[in-house]
């Protein structure tokens, strides 16, 4: 035992006698504490035989047992002590031992704080507090703590205080939450009032201003709007566009984002107008429920670099009549990755208009298979003010899809500041189709046989070392052989072109779903041929222990599958993540099932990939990582 835990006498010792047994028996129905109190050798106590006790100790007693709020309660000169089940948490480890020991025995830790308020109590005074901070030992280490409680003082029939009872609530958590909570107001009010961009805060339909950071009094050249509408506060702006854009925001839940706009402001009547030019965004502000309740405002005054850009404007006119007669496509970006600029090239083969290609607008043009992946690769280039070279279908404008190739360089000012994109584009469709039709034949012939064989030669084998009985073993080779014959004949449905992810998943989880239990979100991903097998045999192997043993065994549980696509120097990657949720409570399994290794050998194996499996209580986890496509030829680093 430790020097921070009161000496314990073994509560196996302690057995009711026969002189207080006709008490004791009136604590049974109090819990564990009414239990040990009844079996609790009280004639080497100070407070004696139960029979013996004082009605107001036997009372509170039971009252104590009875509650569901911490008590307890000390009796006589030594302070015995007595608690309830409620309390036995807040002493650690040093209940049991606690019971009917000297409160100070039991608290030496904090006696120099506790001991004048409980002398305050047997003197007759009582004593409420909310907070009380105690540093104590109850887990064998220094903590924090933090009570409310009362110290009420128990009087005797001559008057005399004998005892003190206390009703407690241990609000560590809550003070400790409070401080987080705090902290964090803190850190993003600094954050607000010393960002570099401007920054506002309004609030209802009219747009009241509630916080404005140094930026945004500077850029308006006023700091009295707080409490004022936007109309009241900005009248110089009407007419300019930008009331109505904040109405749309407002009731279409939307955010509003432009580059470089132009706005005049004039602070007052005689003071004389002043343009200036803002990359900004509106952004909705919405309650748990969903409900748009204000707009955040965020944006950078680029006055200075639009003024420097002026000059360059000429030199861009020549660079666009160049662009417009070349016969590959040319296209720029802004630095937070919107389009700028395509050639007229672009806009033939697309059909797409000036207005409809700006910002994001060409990424309409993408084949829907390829948007999310481009969308991701033009990113990370802007964000790591790289070069940019991707594949995708783009659409022309007939509607028919063709293969391109895209190349792009960063672009920077003479100061090394980036300003977006400059790239070019090849129509390879042709080329693409030669080198696809040419290696088609072998890829398939070859991978289909690799790859069956692995899974059967998997399937039959574990499922031997793993079964008790030849039936066992037929029917897990059959239900295995099954789901693959499944995933077979739905790509033989479709050409062995491959599967959409979503389909593969509701193959084998569908018949378990009632429209709650069954939790898809990710984008649409189109796996190969190769690919679908050892998923469709991994998903598979997923919800046969989900029924049996996991999250598909009662009527609650749910299934969740999240998963999403990167790209790598070295190819297209999935991530999918596994998840089970009300299920039993789960204890890891003390071997490798069929699951685990075909996740590992096949996966592992076939999809250049990992698998990672963990068991919280609250349901199995399991995060898959393949590889989709390696880099094509010729574009790897």
């Amino acid at each position: 035992m430790n020097d921070t835990t009161a000496p314990e006498k073994s509560s196996a010792t302690r057995i009711a006698t026969p002189q207080n047994g006709a008490q004791a028996a009136a604590f049974q129905g109090g819990g564990e504490l009414g239990q040990r109190i009844s079996s609790f050798d009280w004639q080497t106590s100070p407070l004696g035989d139960p029979s013996t006790w004082p009605t107001a100790l036997t009372t509170l007693v039971e009252l104590m047992l009875q509650s569901r709020q911490p008590m307890f309660l000390t009796w006589g000169d030594a302070r015995t002590m007595l608690y309830n089940d409620a309390y036995a948490p807040l002493l650690g480890t040093r209940h049991p031992a606690a019971l009917g020991q000297p409160f100070f025995d039991v608290w030496h830790d904090i006696v120099d704080v506790v001991k004048p308020i409980m002398d305050r109590a047997f003197a007759g005074e009582s004593t409420h507090m909310d907070d009380l901070m105690l540093l104590i030992h109850r887990h064998g280490y220094p903590e924090e703590a933090h009570f409310a409680f009362s110290y009420t003082p128990v009087r005797g029939g001559s008057g005399t205080v004998t005892g003190m009872f206390c009703a407690c609530t241990e609000t560590t958590k809550d003070v400790f939450a409070r401080r987080r909570e705090v902290a964090e107001s803190e850190r993003l009010e600094n954050m607000f009032a010393l960002a570099p961009s401007f920054m506002a805060i309004l609030r209802g339909p009219q747009h009241i201003f509630e916080s404005t950071n140094a930026a945004y009094n500077r850029l308006i050249g006023r700091d009295d709007i707080i409490g004022r509408t936007v109309r009241e506060a900005l009248p110089d702006i009407a007419g300019q566009g930008f009331y109505e854009i904040l109405d749309e925001v407002y009731e279409t839940g939307q955010p509003f984002v432009n580059q470089d706009a132009k706005v005049t402001f004039q602070a007052t009547e005689d003071s004389a107008p002043t343009d200036r030019y803002v990359s900004f965004i509106f952004q909705p502000i919405k309650n748990d429920e969903g409900e748009v309740t204000g707009l955040f405002i965020d944006g950078h005054d680029v006055t200075e670099r639009m003024t420097s850009q002026g000059a360059l404007a000429e030199s861009e006119t020549r660079f666009r009549e160049m662009a417009d007669n070349a016969p590959n496509f040319i296209w720029m970006t802004e630095p937070s990755g919107g389009c700028t600029y395509v050639n007229q090239r672009w806009l033939t083969f697309t059909g797409q208009s000036k207005s409809e290609v700006r910002g994001n607008g060409w990424l309409d043009a993408v084949h829907p298979d390829d948007l999310d992946s481009v969308r991701l690769a033009l990113q990370q280039a802007h964000v790591d003010h790289e070069t940019f070279e991707f594949e995708y279908r783009l659409r022309q404008e007939d509607g028919t899809y063709a293969w391109t190739l895209n190349t792009a360089q960063p672009r920077f000012t003479t100061d090394g500041t980036f300003v977006g994109l400059l790239g070019s584009g090849l129509d390879i469709d042709e080329r693409k189709g030669f080198e696809e039709r040419q290696a088609l034949m072998v890829r398939e012939l070859h991978h289909r046989v690799k790859n069956t064989l692995a899974t059967v030669q998997a399937i039959i084998g574990f499922t031997l070392r793993t079964s008790p009985d030849m039936e066992t073993f037929r029917t897990g080779v059959s239900n295995r052989i099954a789901s693959l014959a499944r995933s077979h004949s739905s790509l033989t449905d479709a050409e062995w072109q491959g599967m959409d992810l979503r389909a593969v998943l509701r193959s084998e989880l569908e018949p378990y779903d009632n429209g709650k239990r069954l939790i898809l979100k990710g984008p649409r991903v189109f796996l190969s041929s190769d690919t679908v097998v050892p998923l469709t045999m991994a998903v598979h192997e997923l919800t046969t222990n989900a029924v049996k043993y996991g999250a598909l065994s009662n009527e609650d549980g749910q299934i969740e599958v999240r998963w999403s696509v990167t790209i790598g120097p070295d190819g297209e990657h999935l991530t999918l993540d596994w998840r089970e949720i009300g299920g039993p409570e789960v204890c890891p399994p003390t071997r490798t099932g069929f699951g685990t290794t075909l996740l590992e050998r096949l996966l592992g194996g076939q999809l250049n990939g990992t698998a990672t499996m963990n068991y919280p209580a609250e349901g199995v986890e399991v995060q898959i990582r393949a590889q989709l496509r390696d880099v094509p030829s010729g574009t790897k680093q």
